[in-house]
């Protein structure tokens, strides 16, 4: 009779962490899109002249991003993402007055794939959870500029360095939308086609629905 009690008294106590590990949803999708920017001032650095003694730039600041990813999670706490995401186009003019008058003009975009290690710390009844994340991108930075009418084309290929924070909201148990933010660091290599003396690093800002199973 103690032992059926003991035994009985051992299932009752196990079931709630059974329960909690069975219900565990391990995998996610989600996509989404944003904006980002470029962390750099870049007035100095962007498409530089050599001998230029009077210059003006002007570029784009922000762009639009947009990301597809997959997620498993080992823990209710830990997990690890995998993701492509393009940090979106931008555009520079660089007009130079003297010693002579010249005009370049250059777009460049920047996509790659990526992995993250996810930190996730839930609260509010697990409705709400805050997310923090460090890992690195695959950054292919593309940049096609034009001077005096002649146009290049020139590809660089960089592992970026990658952290930010990010605050779930579960809509339901199979759907939750997450806002992120995070830093690229050095995602684009600096003298790529003569775009830039300095590495680029960008921020992005993305809003992206999960679903969960």
């Amino acid at each position: 009779m103690k032992k059926t009690l003991l035994l009985a008294t051992a299932i009752v106590m196990a079931s709630p962490t059974a329960f909690a590990q069975s219900s565990l949803q391990r995998f996610y999708l989600g996509g989404g899109g944003g904006i980002s920017n470029i962390t750099n001032n870049m007035d100095a650095v962007i498409l530089p002249v050599a001998g230029a003694t009077a210059s003006s730039v002007t570029y784009d600041k922000t762009s639009n991003p947009v990301r597809a990813f997959a997620g498993f999670r080992f823990t209710p706490n830990w997990g690890i993402e995998v993701g492509a995401q393009s940090v979106g186009q931008f555009d520079a003019r660089r007009v130079v007055t003297a010693p002579a008058a010249t005009t370049t003009d250059a777009s460049w975009t920047v996509r790659g794939g990526y992995a993250d290690l996810v930190l996730s710390v839930p609260f509010g009844d697990d409705t709400w959870s805050v997310n923090g994340k460090v890992g690195a991108m695959r950054a292919t930075t593309r940049m096609e500029s034009t001077t005096a009418g002649v146009t290049t084309t020139s590809t660089g290929n960089k592992f970026a360095f990658r952290y930010g924070v990010g605050l779930q909201f579960s809509l339901n148990r199979w759907l939750a939308f997450r806002a992120d933010a995070e830093v690229n660091k050095g995602a684009t290599n600096s003298n790529l086609g003569g775009l830039s003396t300095d590495p680029l690093e960008y921020n992005v800002f993305t809003g992206s629905f999960l679903v969960k199973f």
